[in-house]
């Protein structure tokens, strides 16, 4: 069963972020560039969420649960990027700056490095960020079936032009499920320097995007 998630699902959804974060390998990015525990980061973002923020990735109302005999057992959060003031991007860099102050600033190297790699994304576009499937229910097409029924949604959502998705091109996996979905890459961003230091698992960014139809 396809739902919203529900306030009990933030355990999953926090799982959801910080392992589509290690992108496949054991690099945790947030440990690796501002020295936070898994456990640390997961009851920062659990906060962020109650907060309720909007505009955002990191609210309940951005993502989608796919629910097995009552257990998560897949995730992902979707939103149309509006391209105002303040991208999702530098919303999130301002309330994980505010959440995690003190090792935020002492990480702006790591983080000014990391930001190299960054790709805008595009505006009117919906976003897919976080795609996760518990292992225990692997192999069975859940991924599939909730991006298919983010691509139905979205079609009755005038301003969206597309989708997009972003990951590190380590993720081979990953990028072959996309391409299945009719994903093509649209840019990459690289900086050798990134996965040197070990603060990514792969030192470049690939931008993925799908038109409708």
């Amino acid at each position: 069963m396809i739902r919203s998630a529900i306030p009990s699902d933030k355990d999953f959804i926090t799982r959801c972020i910080i392992e589509s974060e290690k992108s496949g390998s054991e690099i945790f990015p947030y440990s690796a560039i501002l020295g936070l525990t898994q456990n640390e980061f997961k009851h920062g973002i659990i906060e962020i969420f109650d907060e309720e923020i909007p505009n955002q990735p990191w609210t309940l109302d951005h993502w989608l649960i796919y629910e097995i005999d009552g257990k998560a057992a897949a995730g992902l959060c979707y939103w149309v990027e509006q391209g105002g003031m303040e991208s999702s991007e530098m919303l999130k860099s301002q309330m994980l700056s505010y959440q995690f102050s003190n090792h935020w600033e002492a990480s702006k190297e790591k983080l000014t490095l990391v930001s190299s790699i960054n790709i805008p994304r595009k505006k009117g576009y919906t976003q897919l960020e976080h795609l996760y499937t518990h292992p225990n229910y692997r192999g069975k097409g859940l991924m599939k079936q909730l991006i298919n029924w983010v691509f139905n949604q979205s079609k009755n959502i005038t301003s969206n032009r597309g989708f997009e998705i972003q990951l590190l091109k380590s993720n081979s996996a990953a990028l072959s499920l996309y391409e299945y979905m009719g994903f093509i890459v649209e840019s990459t961003q690289c900086e050798p320097e990134v996965e040197r230091l070990t603060l990514l698992s792969s030192d470049c960014k690939v931008q993925m995007i799908k038109q409708h139809g």
